[in-house]
């Protein structure tokens, strides 16, 4: 076969290939009757940040089942002597009632009691947070299936700040000890200085807002804290504080390198705890106490957000539940009065109705 020279143009992009042959003069080669170009095509691939997402969604969703395991172990010997079923119901519990095992085929999915059933659950704890609530304020005995629901809900939803911005004073002088160590610390290992002149509620005030973005929360902060927010390493830091995605190599310049350039932190992320090592590894471990002391900040803000001045997290949700149960009232007291029945069906029962319209084109 006689050698010759050619030419071959490749225009790769993310999920395909172009390419064309062409003699030294780009002149398209044939082959075969057929011009020699043409595109392949394939799947994107996928980048380290979706893998790394599934990755930490299988890692929690293995601890969690770990969790529940041991919690499980803890009462299966007291729970089996007054029901043995019970958590056979509970594992059955979100089939159909024809698809769960023969032994389980019942209705009712937590208690099955002669005098006590789901339905009788459901009216004296409409949400689990009123169980709880009940167990924290009540120094009677209770079923310990009761117990185990309550411990259940805990270990499935542990949260990620472990309720540290409580205290003695209900978090009063949280917010001012937080504050203090995060001043203490940058003085100490950087060249930033925040005012310690500052009334701490203010701060407290803002960033547990929920009627307010996190950058006007941002801005406010600015003001309270005297912080010019041109000045970049300050605007990192106050949008650190505030939840918002801030970069760690303009805050630390001095762990900028070639491999990294930018190093991007969110503290509100559900996925901080799992990137800490990560982070702690690339600024050290040093500004990674500066960073624990933003988190520790934000996470006072955010808990204040919820708690409202209760003590224990079940007790404000209760108290949310009761304010929206009272204002549903309202709500639908005004509407019925001023809009009448036809406006009040539509506002409140439209899905009741699709449903009812669904079910009689089935009989059809």
């Amino acid at each position: 076969m006689t050698a010759f020279k050619y030419y071959l143009g490749l225009d790769m992009g993310t999920n395909s290939v172009g390419w064309a042959a062409t003699d030294p003069e780009y002149r398209l080669l044939k082959a075969k009757g057929k011009d020699l170009w043409g595109i392949r095509e394939f799947n994107e691939a996928s980048g380290a940040v979706e893998r790394r997402t599934h990755r930490i969604s299988r890692r929690r969703r293995q601890r969690e089942q770990v969790r529940i395991g041991i919690l499980k172990d803890y009462f299966h010997d007291a729970i089996c002597e007054v029901d043995p079923s019970f958590f056979r119901r509970l594992e059955n519990s979100k089939y159909h009632e024809e698809d769960k095992d023969v032994e389980v085929r019942y209705k009712n999915n937590i208690f099955n009691d002669g005098n006590y059933t789901d339905k009788d659950y459901f009216n004296e704890y409409p949400t689990i947070y009123h169980l709880r609530n009940e167990l924290i304020s009540s120094t009677e005995k209770h079923d310990v299936r009761l117990v185990f629901l309550a411990l259940l809900n805990m270990f499935k939803h542990r949260g990620h700040f472990l309720n540290a911005g409580l205290g003695e004073n209900n978090g009063e002088s949280n917010i001012d000890n937080a504050y203090f160590e995060l001043t203490e610390l940058l003085s100490e290992l950087t060249e930033y200085h925040l005012s310690q002149d500052i009334d701490c509620k203010q701060i407290e005030a803002i960033l547990s807002r929920r009627d307010m973005s996190r950058t006007h929360k941002a801005e406010e902060l600015a003001g309270v804290l005297h912080v010019d927010l041109k000045n970049k390493p300050y605007k990192e830091l106050i949008r650190g504080l505030c939840g918002l995605k801030f970069n760690a190599c303009v805050v630390f310049p001095d762990v900028q390198s070639e491999e990294v350039t930018k190093l991007d932190i969110c503290l509100s992320e559900s996925t901080f705890d799992e990137k800490s090592d990560e982070i702690a590894n690339i600024i050290g471990e040093d500004y990674f106490e500066i960073i624990m002391a933003m988190k520790e900040m934000f996470d006072i803000g955010s808990l204040a957000s919820i708690m409202k001045g209760h003590n224990y997290l079940s007790q404000a949700r209760v108290a949310s539940y009761t304010k929206h149960k009272e204002d549903l009232k309202l709500l639908k007291e005004v509407i019925k009065k001023y809009c009448g029945k036809k406006e009040y069906d539509k506002f409140f029962n439209y899905h009741r109705q699709e449903l009812r319209h669904i079910q009689s084109i089935k009989k059809i």
